[in-house]
């Protein structure tokens, strides 16, 4: 299956999702103005339950046409490269730990020379 197919696929069940909502909701909508308690409980739950399936089927419908709109490039990262870069970044760390040691030294040499001076 490619990405179009697949695509096609999620948004057609996005459509089917959308007018199973909205029937849903038409559905229930003459017993929210009952009144009877057993008729708006009856008709409340399955009008949010289809308000819900509604608003799944947008948010499916907007990502599929986000997702044609602007395609995914995968980035294609090379092991050597990958490994260059980890060996600098740990060569970057090890002269961090060394000058953050320097300057603990530092300050603790700059301590005792104030306190042998008083």
């Amino acid at each position: 299956m490619t990405d179009s197919t697949l695509l096609a696929i999620v948004r057609g069940l996005a459509y089917v999702a959308i007018g199973a909502g909205a029937a849903g909701m038409l559905y229930t909508m003459p017993f929210l103005w009952s009144g009877q308690m057993e008729d708006l409980v009856g008709a409340g739950f399955p009008f949010v339950g289809a308000s819900i399936v509604l608003v799944g089927g947008l948010i499916a419908m907007a990502l599929t046409l986000r997702s044609e709109a602007t395609p995914r490039e995968e980035p294609v990262v090379e092991r050597r490269q990958l490994a260059r870069e980890t060996a600098q970044l740990m060569e970057a760390r090890k002269a961090l730990e060394a000058a953050r040691e320097r300057i603990e030294f530092e300050e603790r040499a700059t301590r005792a020379n104030i306190r042998r001076s008083e």
